[in-house]
């Protein structure tokens, strides 16, 4: 009675990761469940968010970015 008890327990530590790997990395739950509440969260529209290919869009972004960090710092030091 132990032996299959143990069996038991050891066919479910190895399978129920493997499983729930499988469940969730499926590119049509992925889609699903992640991608419409990232768009949701970020109020992005359909293109989604688009990296920069080149350099000079890098340096656009990192300063947009740089920008809107100031403004946030600006804003909690006004609170305060």
């Amino acid at each position: 009675m132990g032996n299959k008890i143990e069996l038991f327990r050891m066919t479910i530590y190895v399978f129920f990761p493997v499983g729930v790997f499988y469940y969730f990395n499926r590119p049509k739950w992925y889609e699903k469940w992640v991608e419409d509440k990232r768009k949701k969260i970020y109020q992005l529209g359909d293109e989604g968010r688009k990296l920069p290919t080149n350099l000079d869009g890098m340096k656009e972004l990192r300063s947009k970015m740089l920008e809107r960090k100031r403004l946030a710092e600006n804003t909690c030091d006004s609170k305060e």
